[in-house]
């Protein structure tokens, strides 16, 4: 098994089923799923309402993941960004808080790869994970955009459904059996504001003037202008 960092680990998606709900309720009931327009029309409504049920429960989980996932990216860009404008140099990727911790660089690259997963594990990706390290903060900008734009492309009605299961197995040994919308909401999720706070951290550490709306950029379009 190949692996990505103590907190990137990769994962084995196993989906279940697969079979449509005409080709269950075939199984069930002796009908073949292309006679499904002879059966009661009732229990074909059900079926479909069914279906469709668990679309929107898949899209729901993806539709949030993904506007949460664009909302903090732009906050690692904006960070970027206002080092660079503030003439820090690149050496700043190798700063920690401690000698035992990550640098600033894999800060970055292991909050870029939380987003790579989760397009891997659920949202039936095959990205290759960010294993190289960067050498400048030109060079997470670019990272940034990339995952950025894979974000984009995502489709949620693509995702898994929301019970579809994720088993995941840790370097360490550790093994994780969850649901898909379980393993964004509590696995992936937390890891990637993990990362994405302790770049913002070591950042100010380093010098760089940031306060909570740097962390929180996004929420510019909520604010209601000042009548004063």
């Amino acid at each position: 098994m190949e692996r990505f960092g103590p907190l990137a680990a990769p994962l084995i998606f196993q989906p279940g089923g697969g079979l449509d709900q005409r080709e269950i309720y075939s199984e069930k009931h002796d009908v073949s799923a292309n006679d499904s327009h002879r059966l009661p029309n009732k229990r074909v409504s059900s079926v479909a309402r069914a279906a469709s049920i668990c679309q929107i429960n898949a899209m729901s989980y993806a539709q949030s993941a993904r506007s949460t996932f664009s909302d903090m990216l732009g906050t690692l860009d904006h960070l970027v960004v206002k080092a660079q404008d503030a003439g820090i140099a690149d050496e700043v990727l190798g700063e920690k808080l401690t000698e035992d911790m990550f640098p600033l660089e894999l800060q970055f690259r292991i909050a870029l790869n939380q987003v790579l997963l989760a397009l891997n594990q659920v949202g039936r990706k095959t990205l290759p994970l960010e294993q190289s390290a960067y050498r400048s903060l030109a060079d997470v900008r670019a990272g940034i955009a990339s995952v950025r734009s894979h974000i984009v492309q995502s489709d949620p009605a693509e995702w898994a459904a929301v019970d579809e299961p994720v088993d995941l197995n840790l370097p360490n040994g550790v093994r994780f059996l969850m649901s898909s919308e379980e393993d964004i909401r509590d696995w992936i999720m937390p890891n990637f504001y993990f990362h994405v706070t302790m770049a913002y951290a070591l950042l100010r550490h380093a010098g760089l003037s940031l306060g909570k709306m740097d962390f929180l950029p996004h929420m510019a379009r909520y604010r209601v202008p000042d009548d004063r």
